[in-house]
Formats: structure tokens, C-alpha cells, sequence
């Protein structure tokens, strides 16, 4: 399934699979991808300027292109493929658009799994932010900020709870 244009394939282990490509037309300056695969509602397969991607509302397929992306171009030297979200964490249909800022944010603040979980949920949380603050423009900014300053103050809330 990977080929030079592929940005992101992924499974999640109930039958659904992600597969991004990037699209005719696609730059650097403007990427634009195509995302296909199976989900709990069926075949999808629909295109995606990255830059309109918004991981407060996304979908997983979304957020599987907007990960994959970021990894193409600021590759984290890390083995394997970034997640685009928790390890562990449930994202049901990966077509269903969610708000993985928050998700993940209360992810973080219920404590139910090891530190290195805990880790990549806050690196995950600071590259939603990143990719939030890049693709928005300055008409977004009040939407941005209260959008993240949620997502800081709950995992602030959550760390507070181990000290």
C-alpha cells in the first residue's frame, strides 16, 4: 500500500483502515491529499486541503492525513509512523468528525495508563496546537485560543491531581 505518494495507511483493529495519498495539484505550499478506506458506515473516499484540516473538528481520517503530513515534512526521527492520537485511545468511526483537542486533553487528565502514554499525549496535544495556530488565520485567533487554553487547562488539571 506504500507507494511514493502515500502520506499516512493505518488500521485501528475493528475493520477500519485509513489510506492518504497526496492528490493531483498537491504543493508544498498547498498539500492537498486524498483520503480512502473502510469505516464502521462504510467505503469513504474524499479529498482534503491539509491546511483545512482542524484537529477540534476532524475526523480520524483527518487527523491520519494531518499527522501523516507533519511527519513528511518535519520527519520526528522516531521508528515508525506518529500516531494522530493517544495510543489506546478510542476514536470509534473514523469518519465521524470530533474535537481531538478536548479528547485528547481529558485523555491526558484521567491518568489510566503509563507515563510514555502520558508523553506523547502532551506532544500530541502541543503539535495539535502547532498545526491549529499554523493553518488558522488571524480572523480564528479568538476560536484558536479558547480552543487551546481548554485543552491547556485540562491537562495543567490533570497534572496537578499527581502532584
Amino acid at each position: 500500500m506504500w507507494t511514493e505518494d502515500t502520506v499516512y495507511y493505518g488500521m485501528d483493529g475493528n475493520n477500519q483502515d485509513v489510506h492518504v495519498t497526496l492528490a493531483e495539484g498537491s504543493t508544498e505550499d498547498d498539500p492537498i491529499v486524498r483520503i480512502k478506506g473502510h469505516s464502521a458506515s462504510g467505503e469513504f473516499d474524499f479529498i482534503r486541503h491539509i491546511k483545512d484540516i482542524d484537529p477540534s473538528n476532524a475526523s480520524y481520517a483527518e487527523m491520519c492525513a494531518l499527522i501523516g503530513w507533519e511527519e513528511r515534512i518535519n520527519p520526528s526521527g522516531k521508528k515508525g509512523l506518529l500516531m494522530p492520537t493517544p495510543l489506546g485511545m478510542d476514536v470509534g468511526n473514523v469518519t465521524q468528525k470530533q474535537n481531538f483537542v478536548n479528547l485528547s486533553s481529558q485523555y491526558l487528565a484521567s491518568e489510566k495508563f503509563s507515563q510514555s502514554i502520558a508523553d506523547q499525549t502532551k506532544e500530541l496535544l502541543e503539535l495539535y496546537q502547532k498545526l491549529i495556530e499554523s493553518n488558522h488565520s488571524a480572523s480564528d485567533d479568538l476560536q484558536m485560543y479558547a480552543s487551546c487554553r481548554r485543552a491547556n487547562d485540562l491537562a495543567l488539571a490533570g497534572l496537578i491531581k499527581t502532584v
